[in-house]
């Protein structure tokens, strides 16, 4: 097994790199980054991995032998002490901690990868420090790990659609994000942004010579004009009841998706404006859960397995 740990520099770091898990693993082989997919794992040889594809040539190297003993490893979806923190996360956190210190949330955020500062110091007091069972977690909780599985993104992103929209803190960052001003919940940019200048000069003076042609005209005008304001006010309200503003979230889901997944995502995007938000993440849910099914008839297929 080859296990990276991306470098800190004292350079500004992108919210793709603040956000991104620090610990890679990949296979001995071919190299191919194992993080997020199901490996195979040598039981007589220490930390060696190969990928699927490599395991299945009966690929040797070094001391390593294609009959050698071997376990299936998987990533470790099911939570463990909080619903909303899978095992590999808590062993991300423990890990970070030993690695950067007690109280290095930056770090350890950025080695967890898909937990930000609050919420790594938040879970650590709770779970570890604020234990009856001290310096023990409490082990004694139990979870539905099928659907933990399954629906752990989507059904987060469902309960906070049913909470009252709060505004987001004027930031830098926020300001940053399509030029949005969260005091004014407007952006600096605006969707058609140059209507209001085909009617800056419009002016219906009652003392002004004006026929019912230009009349009916000026008032043709406005009501295009009225019209892209409803068009702009429907597309800010879809950005800011989505939650489309947090980026790092936003990122934080894409980057659990694999690459198939994403395709899928992108596809369906422009259904979400035909639906509300809740219906469109529980549609998301099905198509993975679809294609995560279909992917497992199709390995059988390959396999030339049929069930009883």
């Amino acid at each position: 097994m080859t296990v990276t740990h991306r470098k800190r520099s004292a350079d500004v770091i992108s919210n793709e790199d603040v956000y991104s898990t620090g610990q890679k693993i990949h296979c001995d082989n071919c190299q191919n980054n194992l993080t997020d997919i199901v490996r195979i794992s040598c039981s007589e040889c220490p930390e060696f991995d190969l990928c699927v594809t490599c395991f299945s040539k009966g690929i040797e190297l070094g001391s390593h032998k294609s009959s050698h003993a071997y376990a299936v490893v998987s990533k470790h979806k099911f939570p463990i002490f909080n619903i909303d923190w899978s095992a590999d996360e808590e062993l991300l956190l423990i890990d970070g901690l030993l690695q950067f210190g007690l109280g290095n949330w930056e770090e350890v955020s950025a080695y967890v990868g898909s937990k930000s500062i609050k919420e790594c110091e938040r879970h650590y007091l709770q779970t570890y420090v604020d234990s009856q069972f001290w310096p023990m977690p409490d082990m004694s909780k139990s979870f539905q790990v099928k659907c933990a599985r399954s629906t752990q993104i989507p059904n987060k992103n469902k309960s906070e659609t049913n909470k009252p929209y709060k505004p987001i803190s004027s930031q830098p960052t926020n300001h940053e994000v399509g030029g949005y001003m969260p005091g004014r919940l407007e952006f600096e940019i605006e969707y058609e942004n140059d209507s209001e200048m085909t009617i800056k000069d419009l002016q219906f003076n009652p003392e002004e010579d004006c026929s019912v042609e230009e009349h009916a005209l000026k008032r043709v005008v406005l009501e295009i004009y009225n019209n892209r304001l409803i068009r702009r006010d429907d597309r800010k309200k879809f950005v800011i009841e989505r939650n489309l503003l947090e980026y790092s979230k936003a990122n934080n889901l894409e980057k659990k998706m694999s690459p198939h997944m994403k395709e899928i995502t992108n596809n369906i995007k422009a259904l979400a404006k035909v639906m509300t938000d809740s219906d469109y993440q529980l549609f998301c849910s099905g198509i993975q859960i679809y294609n995560v099914y279909l992917n497992h008839l199709f390995e059988k297929k390959r396999l030339n397995l049929k069930s009883g």
